[in-house]
């Protein structure tokens, strides 16, 4: 879907004028390209007029973002691009996440290809990290091709990448994730590894921390004994059939 059927479906339902709001998309896209800044934010704040034809009505940035993530939503299944945690709470809030950070990459922040959703803490954790070694220039956005040294929210299959076990009682909450490809693992030890000790800080239980983050280790792509990971996708494959 593009950003303009993505615009006249939600006009649909609420009280927008597509071509108006569609316009202000295209004036933001365009000046960030060609400034070479990233503008979402200016975007969002935008309050005011927008002339089409002559007539000129008040439109809201930020009603844009909210439709594209919306659809973003749909389209994850209310999941987070990165962790898969449910987006269901403020706990994990939902974020528009640029793939291809906006700081280095500002020509893309508009695209629908460079944008996800991800939990507060995925979109935190990951920051403005570069995993690609991209030519900051270009103004046609990579192909798969070239993005296939690391995960890809838009482009890679989730479940042929990564898989993962979360468990959660009255205490604690422990999520491990384990990559079955270079780019699952490479997304475990960036991102992931990071989401599950974080987790683990939170549960003050010293015993339990140590012994989950071993295998929270494993996930990330260190160095451990064949027995964990026959353990850790023992765990998977059995609460995958439940």
């Amino acid at each position: 879907m593009t950003i303009k059927k993505i615009i006249k479906k939600a006009a649909k339902n609420k009280s927008v004028t597509e071509e108006y709001y569609l316009q202000l998309y295209k004036t933001y896209y365009a000046r960030s390209r060609v400034e070479k800044e990233n503008l979402w934010s200016d975007m969002y704040q935008f309050k005011g007029p927008i002339t089409v034809n002559g007539v000129t009505k008040q439109v809201e940035g930020k009603k844009i973002q909210a439709f594209i993530k919306s659809h973003l939503m749909t389209t994850q299944r209310q999941r987070c691009c990165y962790c898969k945690r449910y987006l269901v709470s403020s706990g994990h809030a939902r974020h528009v996440e640029h793939v291809l950070p906006g700081s280095v990459y500002p020509q893309y922040v508009f695209m629908l290809r460079n944008l996800a959703v991800s939990c507060v803490e995925c979109n935190l954790l990951k920051t403005k990290d570069v995993w690609w070694a991209l030519a900051s220039t270009s103004l046609k956005y990579p192909i798969p091709d070239k993005l296939r040294t690391c995960f890809h929210p838009n482009i890679d299959t989730y479940d042929s990448e990564i898989r993962f076990v979360r468990i959660s009682t009255n205490h604690f909450s422990f999520s491990c994730y384990y990559g079955l490809t270079d780019k699952g693992r490479h997304l475990c030890k960036e991102l992931l590894s990071k989401v599950s000790h974080k987790e683990l800080i939170l549960a003050n239980d010293t015993v339990m921390n140590d012994a989950i983050t071993k295998v929270a280790n494993f996930s990330a792509g260190f160095t451990v004994s064949s027995e964990t990971e026959k353990f850790l996708m023992g765990i998977y494959d059995y609460l995958a059939r439940r």
